[in-house]
């Protein structure tokens, strides 16, 4: 193979390499904290020193200066002069500077030793508030003619300007005495921000965000902001029909953002429970009473019993018995995974009442039951009535009807085949059926095995 081909090749897979990398970290990065980065910390910078004589031609007569470098020893600012006509024997000064006063305090030079105290503001000669970092106090003062080779004395002191205050006093020297400086940040709240989505990456409204003592809910975008004091936070997130999440270790700078993203994860739905007792109004319990919440049927047991797992929702749930007023009861709520307790007290019907159902019509349980091909269901009627017999499944869907007819007094016995009403067979499983008289209805169920 060709050299020239040999080295195309590799500069392609190079490449191809690169790009896989940046979209790998982009991809593990999503949900990670990141900071954005913003302006430095301002604050203010107290320092005070005084001079004392070295005992040099002019003493006690002194010229000198105090200003401000960074780690690297470059100039930032002058903070004060005092010099005038002697400006020339700061030497160390000048040097870093280039004798550069711009919005200093400068003067004549000092008849005697006096207590300095001045302040930094973090900016540099130009305004602009310099980087965090370390910063050094310079201070020179002379006595004398000084030159490059015979200067005056001279002292530094050193501190780290960020978000943490910082007081210091130090040990009187034989020059420099009372010494002491005090850097006070002005602390700006950071802020914590992102989006919330659910995992096929659409947005989550109203979803509720705590960090600390401060909340947030997110906006029709998704997004949400949290003002907050610098430090390090679990960032706590829950929205309705999801799984709670928190993100820890979650840190916070001073004027600066940290991005913060969650990807919420569905609950499980899972149904609750209607639970109570039938019970007539002589406080017995009613048996075979049929009790309906959507399209979920159930029927009482000996003792008046009845439990319905159905899916969380508000639903009118009616009871009805042979013999008895029906009843609804609505806007009974269902909570996932809880069990709410409905209890019914049902009134007997008159015998003279001709608006009300039959004194007495029986349902029978299905013979055989279970069953694999025919199944009889069979009832008994006190008076010529109207009657329907349906089947329907567990969702509450009609798949049969028997029956739709007037039928006389009496004993009736009706066939299923475990059809649909298509004709085609119906599936393995538990179905309802409906016996309907003059429009009172009682139901039971039935399995179908294959």
């Amino acid at each position: 193979m060709p050299v020239r081909l040999i080295i195309i090749l590799t500069c392609i897979l190079f490449v191809l390499t690169s790009i896989c990398v940046l979209f790998s970290k982009q991809i593990f990065a999503e949900n990670e904290p990141s900071l954005i980065a913003s302006r430095n910390i301002d604050g203010t910078v107290t320092f005070t020193v005084k001079t004392a004589t070295y005992n040099g031609g002019y003493a006690p007569r002194n010229a000198g200066v105090i200003w401000i470098t960074n780690s690297q020893n470059q100039f930032v600012k002058t903070i004060k002069v005092w010099a005038q006509p002697y400006r020339y024997t700061l030497v160390r000064w000048i040097a870093n500077s280039g004798s550069n006063t711009t919005a200093a305090i400068t003067g004549a030079s000092l008849n005697t030793h006096q207590l300095h105290t001045v302040t930094w503001n973090a900016k540099d000669y130009q305004g602009n508030t310099v980087p965090d970092g370390a910063y050094t106090f310079n201070v020179e003062f002379t006595e004398h003619n000084a030159t490059s080779g015979n200067m005056g004395k001279y002292k530094t002191l050193s501190f780290t300007k960020n978000s943490t205050p910082a007081s210091n006093t130090y040990p009187d020297e034989t020059y420099f005495r009372n010494l002491s400086l005090n850097w006070q940040p002005i602390v700006v709240d950071g802020t914590i921000s992102g989006f919330i989505k659910n995992s096929s990456n659409l947005p989550i409204q109203g979803a509720t965000l705590i960090a600390g003592s401060n909340t947030a809910t997110s906006s029709v975008t998704g997004s949400y902001n949290i003002q907050i004091a610098p430090g390090t936070y679990s960032v706590f997130c829950s929205a309705p029909d999801y799984q709670e999440q928190t993100q820890t270790g979650v840190a916070v700078l001073s004027n600066q953002t940290t991005n913060l993203n969650f990807t919420m994860i569905p609950l499980a739905i899972v149904d609750g429970t209607i639970s109570g007792i039938v019970k007539n109004s002589s406080n017995l319990p009613i048996q075979g009473a049929t009790i309906t919440a959507g399209s979920h049927s159930t029927t009482s047991s000996a003792t008046g019993s009845y439990n319905i797992q159905i899916a969380p929702g508000t639903y009118d749930v009616s009871c009805s018995g042979a013999g008895y007023h029906p009843q609804t009861q609505s806007g009974t709520a269902v909570l996932s995974n809880q069990t709410t307790n409905l209890d019914f007290i049902m009134d007997t019907v008159s015998n003279d009442d001709p608006q009300q159902a039959p004194v007495a019509y029986v349902l029978d349980t299905n013979v055989p039951n279970p069953f694999k091909t025919n199944t009889a269901i069979s009832y008994a009627l006190t008076k010529n009535s109207r009657v329907s017999l349906r089947i329907y499944n567990l969702k509450g869907q009609l798949i049969r009807e028997l029956v739709n007819a007037n039928q006389t007094s009496g004993r009736h016995n009706l066939y299923w085949d475990g059809k649909l009403a298509n004709g085609s067979k119906a599936t393995s499983g538990k179905y309802i059926y409906t016996l309907s008289v003059n429009g009172f209805e009682t139901s039971k169920t039935l399995t179908l095995v294959k």
